[in-house]
């Protein structure tokens, strides 16, 4: 039977399904803990390291990260929004009228929205499929 220590250092016999439950717990805690670090990581990031970060969860085709996806994506142009925002108002300090102003091409952004697409495409694709398993296991049942 499976045994538990807890802070005081006493033994606790477990049952199999508390053990199972315990570890469960144990493995969800450590994953939103670890994609709270991630989005944490996030704000420090600059636009190459968004890029490179979701280039890495694409080529690993990790489609679960949704929540860093998205937190990568809103700090990405959260950094763009400031650049425009940045090449603006030297547009207009040069005497230029704000309605001819447009904003210079980022190649980084470009990037960006294609790995965004990528991610998106092979996490619709993933859903899919679970969802496919999900009405062959209901029609086994």
């Amino acid at each position: 039977m499976p045994q538990e220590i807890n802070s005081g250092n006493e033994i606790k016999d477990m049952s199999s399904d508390e053990a199972v439950n315990d570890i469960e717990e144990t493995v969800v805690a450590d994953l939103h803990s670890a994609a709270g670090q991630d989005e944490r990581n996030v704000r420090t990031m600059s636009k190459e390291e968004l890029l490179d970060r979701l280039r890495k969860i694409v080529e690993e085709e990790n489609v679960t990260s949704s929540k860093v996806v998205t937190a990568l994506k809103q700090r990405f142009y959260f950094l763009r929004n400031a650049e425009i925002e940045a090449e603006m108002k030297a547009y207009m300090a040069a005497g230029n009228p704000v309605d001819a102003f447009a904003a210079m091409p980022d190649p980084l952004e470009v990037e960006f929205k294609d790995l965004l697409n990528t991610f998106k495409e092979k996490r619709s694709e993933y859903l899919a499929s679970e969802e496919e398993k999900k009405v062959e296991n209901l029609q086994f049942e």
